[in-house]
């Protein structure tokens, strides 16, 4: 844990010997992308998000600041990586001290995600690489069958959201034929059970843990149409979605 002291003088130190631009998160999806593609020799400050929820397998560890103006301000960024939802007030309050603040989209397709990978690396003045990212180009396959994908709340995941692009692209058609978030009825899965099932949260997540558990759904889909997957990486969209696609193969 660095100290408030240190805090500061790590900023006046990486001014000086870093040449890259000096980049500050603000939120959790800002950190993973920047965890992704920033080299490990970038200055790089991730938000105070990332102390609750750990990095990407294989990421750097980076030190984090407070969520504080002041302290963010103390790091001398030339930009500052925030989500398009979050961190509203900050984010306004840094634009108006003439701090360059760049927002992310949140994807709604996979096109969109190649987008943000884009901006990403444009910030980070890699607008020569690659993208790191071409699931939208992936072949279409043959459907496997229909896949009920539960949600953080026990929700049914439906059509045109971002996670239905992810059910076809895998190569299965969304079981949930209505659009956006919906409750599931169970006596509805039982009659008519999908062909497989899949979490895009821990199994111990509460609302979701209560609805899978139930003996119904159980009987409905056996254990073994149930897709196993990395949960974390449902989390954030980003470049690990490639990999998640691939898990929910049959």
């Amino acid at each position: 844990m660095f100290s408030v002291w240190g805090f500061y003088l790590c900023a006046e130190v990486v001014a000086f010997t870093n040449p890259m631009p000096r980049i500050v998160s603000l939120d959790l999806c800002s950190d993973w992308l920047l965890a992704h593609h920033a080299p490990d020799s970038q200055s790089i400050v991730f938000s105070p998000m990332v102390r609750r929820y750990p990095l990407p397998v294989g990421a750097v560890q980076r030190m984090s600041h407070d969520g504080s103006l002041e302290q963010v301000l103390a790091l001398k960024p030339d930009v500052v990586l925030v989500g398009e939802f979050n961190a509203f007030m900050l984010r306004k309050r840094l634009a108006s001290l003439g701090v360059r603040v760049v927002i992310t989209p949140l994807p709604q397709t996979l096109v969109d995600l190649e987008s943000l990978d884009h901006v990403v690396q444009t910030v980070l003045e890699k607008s020569n690489a690659p993208n790191g990212i071409s699931v939208s180009h992936t072949k279409l396959k043959q459907p496997h069958g229909r896949l009920l994908l539960i949600g953080p709340n026990g929700e049914g995941m439906g059509r045109k959201t971002f996670e239905d692009n992810l059910i076809t692209r895998a190569g299965w058609v969304n079981y949930v034929e209505s659009i956006g978030r919906v409750k599931l009825d169970l006596e509805a899965i039982a009659v008519n059970p999908p062909d497989a099932l899949v979490l895009s949260v821990p199994r111990h997540a509460a609302l979701a843990n209560l609805f899978v558990q139930h003996p119904v759904l159980k009987h409905a889909i056996p254990p073994e149409r149930w897709i196993q997957t990395d949960y974390w990486r449902w989390q954030c969209p980003g470049p690990w979605m490639h990999e998640l696609i691939q898990q929910l193969q049959p």
